[in-house]
C-alpha cells in the first residue's frame, strides 16, 4: 500500500518564481546554496541539461543532520507542469528506496513550497525534514540577496 506525507515552507525571502526556478532549472545550484546539506549533485545516465525535463535523472548526495551520515539517492523527473509549478521526481536507487517511492515539489502563487512524499511504510521523517530543511536554505538564500 502506497501512502503520501506533504510538508510545507511559508517563503518568505524567494519569490514563487524563484524558488521554482532553483529545482525546474538550476538543480545544480544547490550544492553551494545548501552546501551543509548537500555534499554533492551530478547529472546521471546521460542527462545532458539540469532544466528538469521527464526522464532526465540526477544523483544528489545528502548530509542527514545530526548523524551527517550521507544519503545518496539518483531520481528521475516524471513529470513537469510549469503552470502549476509542480514537479514530481521517481526515485530510482539509494537507501530510501526501501520505504520512499517518489516525491513531488508544489509552488503557489501564494508562497508555500510544498513537498509530498509517497512511500510505503511510516519510516519517511528525516526525509522530510531533509526537504523542509532544503526548502528553508533556499528561501533564506534568496532573503539575503534582497
Amino acid at each position: 500500500m502506497t501512502y503520501s506525507k506533504s510538508i510545507e515552507t511559508k517563503l518568505n525571502g524567494a519569490t514563487p518564481d524563484q524558488f521554482y526556478k532553483i529545482f525546474r532549472e538550476q538543480a545544480s545550484l544547490l550544492r553551494g546554496i545548501c552546501s551543509e546539506i548537500v555534499n554533492d549533485i551530478q547529472l546521471a545516465d546521460g542527462t545532458k541539461t539540469w532544466k528538469a525535463a521527464p526522464g532526465n535523472r540526477k544523483w544528489i548526495h545528502y548530509s542527514i543532520a545530526p548523524s551527517g551520515n550521507v544519503m545518496k539517492v539518483k531520481d528521475e523527473v516524471e513529470t513537469v507542469d510549469d503552470p502549476t509549478k509542480t514537479i514530481s521526481f521517481k526515485v530510482l536507487t539509494g537507501a530510501i528506496r526501501d520505504n520512499i517511492i517518489g516525491f513531488k515539489l508544489e509552488v503557489s502563487d501564494d508562497n508555500i513550497a510544498r513537498w509530498t512524499v509517497a512511500y510505503t511504510n511510516a519510516a519517511l521523517d528525516d526525509y522530510l525534514n531533509l526537504l523542509e530543511s532544503i526548502s528553508k536554505t533556499v528561501d533564506n538564500y534568496y532573503a539575503q540577496l534582497n
